[in-house]
């Protein structure tokens, strides 16, 4: 529960228009590259019945994923994942 906190409210900083934002959309794309592209290429998310409809959920799923994977992700890595999908795919609103 408290690592849930923890991304959310890293998630929430990072998605804010701050100086690293580049450089975590690079790093998140790199992550999702050489982990999530593994199970899955991009269009689950363009599926029209996905179940990532917030950028909380989005957050949630990207943990849940990250956990069979066993890819180990800090949560600033998780948050630059976030920030790469809702970037290239979701465009949800940023805090």
């Amino acid at each position: 529960m408290k690592r849930i906190l923890t991304l959310s409210v890293l998630t929430g900083t990072i998605l804010g228009i701050s100086p690293a934002l580049a450089a975590d959309i690079n790093h998140g794309e790199q992550l999702h590259q050489q982990q999530c592209q593994s199970c899955h290429d991009s269009t689950v998310y363009r599926r029209p019945n996905h179940f990532v409809t917030s950028l909380k959920a989005l957050g949630q799923q990207v943990k849940r994923c990250e956990i069979p994977s066993k890819a180990n992700w800090t949560d600033e890595d998780i948050a630059g994942v976030v920030t790469y999908l809702n970037n290239q795919f979701y465009h949800f609103p940023t805090p």
